[in-house]
Order: structure tokens, then C-alpha cells, then sequence
């Protein structure tokens, strides 16, 4: 099984790789992405143009997560298996 990257001197798909190629910085997709998104953490996370709905969203997971720990786990530990 061969990994993505070039080995023995040949790509992925068996082209040779040439000094060119060798010395050209790699992009990334996210690196060369159309849209209007931001990345942010080298790519890893990708949040859309509108920052308020994204901001909502991790707001109400948050808050919903913690009231589950306070509420609810405290119960359940409490609770006969």
C-alpha cells in the first residue's frame, strides 16, 4: 500500500517527479478555496461567511452540553445499574 506522497522518485499516480516539482511549495485545498469561508487551525476548521450563525450554533452546543453535566449526569451517577 503506497501513501500519498512520492516515493522512490514517483508520485502517486506514477508520473517521475522532476526537479521542478520537488522545489514548488504544495498547496493546500483550503489554501486555494473559491468561496467566501474562513479556515482557521492550518485548515482544520472551516466556518462559513456569516460569523453570527457560527458564533449561535457554538453558543447553544455549549450551553446545552453544560447544563446536561450539571443536570443531568449528577443523576445518572446517582442512579442503580
Amino acid at each position: 500500500v503506497e501513501s500519498r506522497s512520492c516515493r522512490a522518485g514517483h508520485c502517486m499516480h506514477g508520473e517521475p517527479v522532476t526537479a521542478s516539482m520537488a522545489s514548488q511549495p504544495s498547496l493546500k485545498g483550503w489554501q486555494t478555496w473559491g468561496g467566501r469561508h474562513a479556515f482557521l487551525c492550518d485548515g482544520r476548521v472551516m466556518v462559513g461567511p456569516d460569523w453570527g450563525v457560527t458564533c449561535f450554533a457554538v453558543a447553544l452546543t455549549t450551553v446545552l452540553s453544560v447544563a446536561f453535566w450539571i443536570f443531568v449526569c449528577p443523576t445518572l451517577a446517582g442512579a442503580q445499574l
